[in-house]
């Protein structure tokens, strides 16, 4: 039996001189006789089946699902008669960044701030990471640790140094010690730029600084979740793009977020999904491609044709 893998087959013609033919392709068998193309048969039948088994094994690494981080159902809150949130059901997957529009005042922080168990809501129901949380959770305070939250004010201690911002949880929830604290506080700092300020207080900082400062300090509880409650809007327009930057690598990164924000450059490059809520209803959600330049419901079309 002669097995050809790109090599040139030889043959002898009329006058018996050689002559070359075309590359035969790789792992062809060619039988020398009746008794071998029996075996050529079963090689051919075997690397069929191998091509079969790669196929099916790739289709269902296809077909795997990415795990769901955040399960959001009928979740609703309201304020004596004034409903802020009506049925709220919201999935967000793993390292799945979603970005939350509307007008100001229709539920989108107050939602946020129910994910986080900030707020209590009346009625509904939410998941993180597959665990099934309520107010009542006697380690709510260990569920919250996954959910960093950074705020439209920074909210840091004025008294603390940035260093000490940064590692209060760590010493005071997590019972690190203050050196490993500072290790990881280091880490952190030095991920949003803001390593070389450690030693400085909040006052001595620009805006801008202390929201990044905001991120590092919750991201050094190494949250499964980040939500973002319009962390630019209180910034001066020069400042927004350092902050921008911060978010754009957590992205990138793999982190699983959740953003409410006017952004809407931000949202249209960095969103896997946008949604549109208004008065307390999710009323659009999509690629950002499809909600910003082909978005369905008129409300989507006449609140994005005042900020676009």
């Amino acid at each position: 039996m002669v097995e050809i893998n790109d090599k040139y087959i030889e043959k002898k013609g009329a006058t018996g001189s050689k002559t070359k033919e075309e590359p035969a392709p790789k792992n062809i068998v060619v039988a020398n006789s009746i008794e071998e193309s029996s075996e050529g048969i079963d090689i051919a039948d075997r690397l069929k089946e191998e091509k079969i088994l790669e196929a099916d094994i790739e289709k269902k690494g296809d077909d795997l699902e990415i795990p769901i981080m955040i399960q959001i159902k009928n979740l609703s809150k309201w304020y004596g008669k004034h409903k802020v949130l009506k049925n709220i059901n919201l999935s967000v997957k793993t390292g799945e960044v979603v970005v939350v529009i509307g007008a100001s005042g229709s539920g989108k922080s107050t939602m946020l701030r129910c994910i986080n168990f900030l707020e209590k809501a009346q009625k509904g129901i939410i998941s993180i990471d597959g665990k099934e949380i309520s107010v009542k959770s006697k380690k709510l305070h260990l569920i919250r640790q996954e959910v960093g939250m950074v705020f439209q004010h920074f909210n840091l201690f004025p008294h603390r140094t940035i260093m000490g911002n940064v590692i209060e949880g760590l010493v005071k929830v997590k019972g690190m010690s203050s050196h490993e604290a500072i290790e990881r506080g280091k880490k952190m700092l030095d991920k949003v730029g803001m390593l070389e300020k450690a030693d400085t207080y909040p006052s001595m900082i620009s805006g801008g600084q202390q929201q990044r400062v905001a991120i590092a300090r919750a991201l050094a509880m190494e949250p499964k979740v980040m939500l973002f409650d319009e962390p630019t809007s209180a910034l001066d327009p020069e400042l927004v793009g350092d902050v921008l930057l911060v978010m754009k690598k957590l992205a990138k990164e793999g982190m699983t977020m959740i953003v409410v924000t006017h952004e809407m450059g931000f949202a249209r490059e960095v969103a896997d999904r946008v949604i549109f809520v208004d008065e307390g209803e999710v009323i659009e959600e999509g690629a950002p491609n499809i909600i910003f330049d082909n978005a369905q419901n008129p409300r989507t079309k006449e609140f994005l044709s005042k900020i676009l």
